[in-house]
């Protein structure tokens, strides 16, 4: 665990979703302002292209950067844009100082595979803008935020962290809903010490199981939703449906979005958001009651996208595992607890938890004979306990006596 000296003050952020309730006054508004976002990404996308090649040709003037953009945009607005004056000047500002440059960014150090940045399209970009970065406290009531241009606007929630700064809020669409993204910034945080600092688990995470965690007395064992396995039925009658209808070429492309197709995409989308929901609720309520009832946790480290290659490729994307273990790390900082991860090639699951036998003739069995000392082991289960032993020598706590 960290000691009292480890435990120095950082900057923490952190970010609440809420779901707005918007009065058709102000999901029109919202609608002007992620397509004014939109335009003003574009926009600037096509000077910052226009500059970089007239820097890389000549060599005098100088490389596009998101200042000169913005200037050119406050110029451009006043004589082509009257309608920019009726959405708040957060929206295009953080397109072009934020959207912007971070697209570069991730195409420079390579973090995406798609390439240089692109237009946004009409139809298929995600509706999103920042609506308010100068927040203060009188902006926020119990169940209503502020914001600019457009006034009080109805919350299901109220905010979390009452006393932290907010910087930023962020709106954007999902399946036809609003959702405002609150970001906290916490200048002084410390880790605290954690109430059960020497409480110890190992979690061994899965498909079948979402995870089984042993904690030296006994098991606990977490169901796998399985949200997008029971919600294929319907997926699948509604992709077919928007596979027939739209106007189409002779190879099967879309030219014209019909009523029908909108439609039939509405419901898709709904579909695959019920899908995250659920998904969400229970990976937030598994991280959240193991960082919370052990100082030290103990998990696999997963090498969950080379894990996504076989024929579980499915079962394993809709359990969830690498945004599970991104969960455990920084609500145990929180906490001040900590997350173990053992290698990514310890055997857990092939060997025995009472002889530390190793069986590499197991394959995918659930449950499995020792060879050795005969123990007949759940495979989840012995891979948790096993887990969890290799945390203890880790933490330096007592081990338990083998059987």
């Amino acid at each position: 665990m960290p000691s009292d000296s480890e435990r120095k003050a950082t900057t923490q952020h952190k970010a609440q979703v809420i779901q707005l309730l918007p009065t058709p006054e102000q999901r029109d508004y919202f609608m002007r302002a992620a397509g004014t976002a939109r335009y003003a990404y574009n926009w600037g996308l096509a000077l910052w292209n226009i500059q970089y090649k007239i820097h890389k040709a000549t060599g005098t003037a100088q490389r596009p950067n998101a200042t000169l953009v913005w200037k050119a945009w406050s110029k451009f607005k006043k004589s082509n844009l009257p309608w920019a004056y009726e959405i708040s000047a957060d929206v295009p500002k953080w397109a072009i100082y934020d959207a912007l440059p971070s697209a570069f960014k991730n195409w420079w150090n390579k973090s995406t595979p798609a390439g240089p940045p692109k237009f946004k399209s009409r139809r298929t970009a995600r509706k999103s803008f920042v609506a308010h970065d100068k927040c203060r406290p009188e902006h926020f009531e119990r169940r209503r935020m502020k914001l600019q241009k457009l006034g009080w606007v109805r919350c299901r929630e109220a905010l979390r962290w009452q006393k932290l700064k907010v910087s930023r809020v962020t709106v954007s669409e999902s399946a036809g809903k609003w959702y405002a993204t609150v970001l906290f910034e916490d200048p002084n945080f410390t880790p605290p010490v954690h109430e059960n600092q020497e409480a110890v688990v190992g979690v061994d995470l899965g498909s079948r199981k979402l995870a089984v965690a042993y904690n030296g007395d006994g098991y606990a064992h977490f169901d796998n939703p399985k949200a997008l396995e029971a919600a294929q039925k319907n997926l699948r009658r509604w992709q077919r449906k928007a596979a027939r209808r739209g106007e189409r070429d002779k190879s099967g492309r879309v030219i014209r979005v019909t009523l029908g197709l909108r439609r039939a995409n509405d419901r898709i989308a709904k579909l695959h958001k019920r899908i995250a929901d659920i998904r969400r609720w229970h990976q937030h309520n598994l991280s959240n009651s193991l960082t919370r009832d052990y100082g030290i946790v103990g998990t696999e480290d997963l090498h969950v996208k080379g894990m996504m290659g076989g024929h579980s490729a499915r079962a394993l994307a809709d359990a969830g595992m690498g945004e599970i273990l991104r969960q455990i790390g920084y609500k145990s900082e929180w906490r001040g607890g900590v997350h173990n991860q053992v290698g990514q090639f310890y055997p857990s699951s092939r060997l025995c938890s009472e002889c530390s036998y190793k069986n590499d003739e197991i394959g995918s069995r659930e449950r499995w004979a020792c060879p050795n000392c005969g123990v007949i082991h759940d495979r989840d289960e012995n891979a948790a306990k096993n887990i969890y032993r290799e945390t203890v020598e880790v933490g330096g706590s007592t081990l338990e006596p083998a059987a």
